[in-house]
């Protein structure tokens, strides 16, 4: 299992790629405004802001984080509820090494979506890290009750109940429950090593 442990794990920011160290969740970006759930009412874009919030993906994609960030930030406080502009206003901040804005921006996300996936997902990176591991698994938890087949949140959970929690049994699960949902990612044969191992504790 050293290998696990040293390995760099590599997350998609659009087409931008964030690098974490092992253990740390795996984060999807929000390419889109998320669907918010029935009882919340969404905010409405217009044609505007919505050509300028695909026009600030487009500059994700290209690196330009500055660009990016300021077509961002313009759209938040025009329409302070869009959950998926602070998401990934959260997710440049996490690119700088600034936590302190990160965490500031996924709360927001929260605030106005609490069942904003990519968010709940973010947070629970930070619990973990500041090890409040089980407010990390509640939030993962309550991605997977908005999406119960959300690959990364499932994923997540084997690093946590493996790593920090060591509730094998739980960690096989979830790891079995991204390899199904995965789709021919390229961790797929080391997640399936993973649970041949885990098998054998338990």
């Amino acid at each position: 299992m050293q290998q696990k442990y040293s390995r760099l794990v590599m997350v998609g920011l659009f087409l931008l790629l964030l690098q974490a160290c092992a253990g740390k969740p795996k984060v999807q970006p929000l390419a889109l405004p998320e669907p918010k759930p029935e009882q919340l009412q969404a905010p409405i874009l217009s044609p505007d802001q919505l050509a300028r919030y695909q026009m600030a993906i487009d500059k994700l994609s290209q690196n330009k984080l500055n660009e990016a960030e300021q077509l961002l930030a313009a759209l938040l406080l025009e329409v302070p509820r869009l959950a998926g502009a602070s998401v990934n206003l959260g997710l440049i901040a996490q690119q700088r090494e600034d936590q302190s804005s990160a965490e500031t921006y996924f709360e927001q996300a929260l605030e106005a979506n609490p069942y904003q996936t990519q968010a709940l997902i973010a947070t629970a990176q930070i619990y973990q890290d500041n090890g409040e591991f089980r407010l990390a698994e509640a939030n993962l938890k309550r991605a997977l009750e908005k999406k119960p087949d959300n690959a990364l949140a499932h994923y997540n959970l084997g690093v946590l109940y493996e790593l920090y929690l060591r509730e094998y049994g739980l960690a096989v699960q979830h790891y079995g429950r991204y390899v199904e949902l995965a789709k021919g990612g390229e961790d797929i044969e080391t997640v399936k090593r993973w649970m041949k191992l885990l098998e054998r504790k338990l």
